[in-house]
């Protein structure tokens, strides 16, 4: 791997899921019983809230307070490389990197659950990812998904999402970007969501000395809600009238998109 065209954060839902298809939830591949990993996505009525994966099973998804260090949930990094050996299939197991905490290299756990031996996060330490050293109770195995590599366990524990962001593995996937609309009343962030069940958009408000984005509105594709008579698909918009409440004061089932546009066509032709 080309280190110097590589960036590490912590993995989406979407892509937790992909792993989990890749493997085919193969715990002796990913480790994910007994230790639960960190993901990007916000939980949606919480905006303190960020999500977690793994733990009572492949798919088990849960949240938890983006400021919280717990002995069950831990950091699986993503590294993001620009040029992934085509040669190598998904499911590839690659030595990545090593690890280090304040420029000691990190032991890679030979029993990662929230019992074994997972290194606790030193509060305030500083983390960064190096070539791999030769002893191989420090390389880092990740594997291959696409044009990321996933780490196969979490490597540290009590460490909490923000201590994660603060050391700048919360950064949004290469592929997403993020636009930025400035106002007097702060900046207007739109970013793509990045779960692949419900794509979309946030729309968030951000200004300096805040450490959390307050939520605006949401605009995504839903085919789960359990209050739609149809059953079918729909695009959903959740509005927050009141943006010191976590939950939600409005939502929008969008109707009609598919009249609009048979209309639109074939008025066209």
């Amino acid at each position: 791997m080309n280190q110097n065209k590589i960036t590490v954060r912590i993995p989406t839902c979407g892509e937790w899921d992909t792993l989990m298809n890749t493997v085919g939830e193969a715990n002796e591949l990913t480790h994910w019983k007994d230790m639960e990993s960190w993901c990007l996505d916000e939980e949606l009525n919480r905006p303190a809230g960020r999500m977690i994966r793994g733990g009572g099973s492949a798919r088990f998804r849960n949240s938890s307070f983006s400021g919280g260090r717990d002995n069950y949930v831990g950091f699986r990094p993503v590294f993001e490389t620009a040029a992934p050996d085509a040669a190598a299939p998904d499911g590839t197991l690659v030595s990545a990197a090593t690890l280090y905490m304040d420029d000691e290299p990190v032991r890679v756990p030979q029993n990662p659950v929230e019992d074994g031996d997972i290194l606790d996060y030193v509060p305030g330490a500083k983390l960064d990812f190096r070539p791999a050293i030769k002893d191989p109770a420090y390389q880092v195995q990740a594997i291959r998904v696409g044009n990321l590599l996933i780490a196969d366990r979490v490597l540290l524990k009590n460490i909490s999402w923000d201590d994660l962001e603060e050391q700048g593995f919360c950064h949004a996937p290469a592929e997403s970007g993020e636009m930025q609309i400035k106002t007097p009343l702060g900046t207007i962030i739109v970013k793509k969501a990045v779960d692949s069940d419900h794509p979309g958009v946030y729309i968030d408000l951000r200004r300096p000395g805040c450490e959390v984005d307050v939520p605006l509105a949401m605009v995504e594709y839903a085919r789960d809600e359990t209050d739609t008579l149809d059953g079918e698909p729909h695009i959903i918009s959740r509005i927050w009238g009141d943006i010191r409440e976590e939950s939600y004061s409005d939502r929008v089932i969008h109707e009609g998109i598919e009249e609009f546009f048979k209309t639109a066509a074939e008025e066209e032709n």
